[in-house]
């Protein structure tokens, strides 16, 4: 991922445009990629400054610097730095200052403590091997971690995921963004769209006139101004936009220092010609699975395959679809990042509509509460607070079941 400081973009007028990537670009962009594969390559279990440095010597120049930077940013992230030894350092620390107390309080007048062997005896009894003691003992601060393994990139792939990285980068200041989006099969949008779920963007959904989706989804600038934990997730759904057959992409920027309002637009082609991984769920849903299959209640849960069109709300893709014998099949949504207006309008829809069933789940954080709903209503909603209680939820699942 790269920030926007090294995205490499320039204003024209209002909108924000991309700096175009040539063929001759791209091969020196390939150049850069392998020397700086081949110094890193060759420093293994050297500390992540020491790394730097080595980068550093990289040969370039000045108008090469912001490409050198983002290359150089994707190979150290592809890299895993840290503890030479399977030891906490704050605590081997700790324990070090404390032990140096002590000796030094029986230290005769002038005397100075032998740090090696001190280290080296508090080590063994750590039981780390004693020569890897002093770099273990600050290995927590980031310059002094160690590669513990080279990157697994090559320098093609480098380039690539360069590429990737200029439309994250943008995505990180989107005030809103639209895709229009076409896969060549049913399943590539399934996928896509739990992928978009699994990010718990706040979107809309509908299906265009000519048979692709559009995609309309809020930024983190108009949801959490104060965050980039929202702008991560919009930036991380781009490796599935890319796995699609046509995307086109328009989107409201706030970019500069000055966080001028701006458009940008980019038409994506199919960089990836395997299909999409299966379907992801988050972490508190998998959970859910599983506690419903070890209570035995009747219902088997899986992801949900079907996309549901709710008047006045547009398309939704539901998480989870819970099925029992002679009864309709109930579907479960759980709520990311989504305003307060856009639950209340589908728990009005589930009110209005009788023949279809979905259990809405929200976060109380989002200040949902069911006692503002009177007892119909509320058996469409589950707000919760810190995780999931399955047997809430198989509650509301069997009142919607059997409504």
């Amino acid at each position: 991922m790269l920030g926007p400081d090294l995205v490499r973009a320039r204003r024209r007028g209002e909108a924000l445009e991309l700096q175009k990537f040539p063929a001759k670009d791209k091969a020196r962009a390939l150049s850069i990629a392998e020397d700086l594969l081949a110094l890193i390559n060759s420093a293994e279990g050297a500390s992540y400054d020491e790394v730097l440095e080595a980068l550093g010597a990289v040969d370039r120049d000045s108008r090469e610097e912001k490409l050198w930077s983002g290359l150089k940013k994707l190979l150290l992230d592809d890299a895993e730095f840290g503890a030479p030894a399977a030891i906490e350092p704050i605590g081997f620390r700790r324990a070090l200052f404390a032990r140096a107390s002590a000796v030094r309080r029986t230290l005769e007048a002038g005397a100075r403590i032998d740090r090696p062997a001190l280290l080296a005896e508090l080590a063994r009894e750590h039981q780390i091997d004693p020569a890897l003691a002093e770099d273990a003992l600050f290995s927590d601060l980031k310059g002094a971690a160690r590669m513990t393994r080279l990157p697994r990139i090559g320098a093609a792939e480098l380039v690539e995921r360069y590429e990737l990285a200029q439309l994250q980068g943008v995505l990180l200041r989107a005030v809103s963004l639209v895709v229009d989006v076409r896969c060549s099969s049913a399943e590539g949008y399934r996928q896509l769209f739990h992928k978009l779920k699994f990010r718990q963007l706040l979107y809309r959904l509908s299906e265009l006139p000519d048979g692709r989706f559009r995609l309309e989804i809020d930024g983190p600038f108009s949801v959490l101004e104060a965050t980039t934990k929202y702008g991560l997730q919009l930036a991380l759904l781009v490796p599935a936009l890319y796995a699609c057959d046509e995307v086109e992409l328009a989107a409201r920027v706030r970019w500069g220092k000055e966080r001028k309002a701006l458009s940008f637009s980019a038409t994506l082609k199919k960089r990836d010609s395997r299909t999409l991984a299966a379907t992801e769920l988050r972490q508190e849903l998998e959970g859910l699975v599983a506690a419903v299959a070890k209570r035995g209640s009747g219902f088997s849960v899986g992801p949900a395959e079907s996309l549901l069109a709710l008047p006045g709300v547009g398309l939704i893709v539901p998480d989870l679809v819970f099925r029992s014998p002679h009864r309709p099949p109930v579907y479960l949504e759980l709520l990311g990042y989504w305003s307060r207006p856009a639950v209340w309008q589908r728990i009005e829809w589930a009110e209005a509509d009788r023949e279809r069933r979905v259990l809405f789940v929200v976060s109380s954080r989002l200040r949902v509460s069911e006692e503002m709903l009177d007892e119909n209503q509320s058996s469409a909603l589950y707000v919760f607070k810190g995780s999931l209680n399955p047997r809430a939820i198989l509650e509301r699942i069997e009142a919607l079941a059997t409504r």
